[in-house]
C-alpha cells in the first residue's frame, strides 16, 4: 500500500513538474544562447559535485551547498534552465531507482519554477542582461529562496506522509527544521552574491559566496564543538 501511495505522489508531482515546465514556455518561451549553455555546464557540474563531495565540517556534521547552487541557477540562467542544469544531480541521487529519480528531478523541476516565478517579478534571467534597479533583485533572491525552502519543505512532508504515515508534527522536526538555517544562509549567499556582483562583477561574488560557505563551515564547528563539551 505505502508502494502505491508513494508512486501515486510521485507522479502527481511529475505532472505538476509538466504543467509548470509547459506554462513557462508557453508563455516565456526558451532563449538558446552560448552563455546560456555554458552557464547550464558550469552550473550542472557545481550541482553534481556539491552533492558528491558535501564540505566535511566533522564527524558528525557536512554542509551540502546544493540549495545555494539551485538558487543561484534560477536567478543566473532562469528556472527552465535551472531545472535542466539540476538533472545530472538528480539523477545520481536516484541511483538506479528510477522512482526516486523520478521523485528528485520533479521535487528540483518545482522548487526552480516555484522560485523563478517568485524572481520574475523583479528580474529576468541575469545571465542576459543587468537590472536597472538593485535592491528589487535582491529582495527578490530573498524571496526565492524562501519560497524554494517552503516548497521543498513541503515536498518532504508529503512524501513522509504517504510513505510511512508520518504525522506532519515528526516530520517537521525531524526532516524540515533541521535544515531551516542552512537554508535561510542559503538565500542570504545568493542575495550577497548577487548584489556583489551587480556592483562589482562575477570576481568579487565568487569571493563572498565563498567565504559564506567558509562562514558556514565555522557555524557548524561551533556548534558541534558546543554539544561535544556539553557531552
Amino acid at each position: 500500500m505505502g508502494e502505491t501511495n508513494v508512486r501515486a505522489y510521485v507522479g502527481v508531482l511529475a505532472a505538476v513538474a509538466v504543467t509548470l515546465l509547459a506554462s513557462w514556455i508557453y508563455w516565456y518561451g526558451v532563449t538558446i544562447e552560448l552563455r546560456i549553455i555554458v552557464g547550464v555546464a558550469i552550473f550542472a557540474g557545481l550541482l553534481l559535485l556539491a552533492d558528491v563531495f558535501p564540505i566535511r565540517v566533522s564527524e558528525r556534521w557536512d554542509i551540502s551547498t546544493v540549495e545555494i547552487g539551485l538558487l543561484a541557477a534560477v536567478v543566473m540562467l532562469g528556472p527552465f534552465w535551472a531545472a535542466v542544469s539540476a538533472l545530472p544531480y538528480a539523477a545520481f541521487g536516484g541511483g538506479r531507482d528510477y522512482l526516486r529519480t523520478a521523485y528528485e528531478a520533479s521535487c528540483v523541476t518545482v522548487e526552480s519554477y516555484s522560485a523563478g516565478i517568485v524572481f520574475s517579478f523583479a528580474a529576468g534571467p541575469l545571465v542576459l542582461g543587468r537590472p536597472e534597479s538593485i535592491a528589487p533583485v535582491v529582495y527578490a533572491v530573498l524571496a526565492a529562496g524562501v519560497t524554494m525552502a517552503v516548497v521543498n519543505g513541503a515536498l518532504s512532508m508529503g512524501l513522509m506522509k504517504v510513505k510511512y504515515r508520518q504525522r506532519f508534527e515528526e516530520t517537521w522536526k525531524e526532516v524540515v527544521q533541521p535544515y531551516l538555517l542552512p537554508y535561510a544562509v542559503s538565500a542570504l549567499t545568493v542575495s550577497v552574491g548577487v548584489l556583489v556582483l551587480l556592483k562589482s562583477g562575477p570576481i568579487a561574488a565568487l569571493v563572498v559566496i565563498a567565504g559564506s560557505i567558509v562562514s558556514q563551515m565555522l557555524v557548524y564547528r561551533s556548534r558541534e564543538q558546543v554539544e561535544e563539551n556539553r557531552e
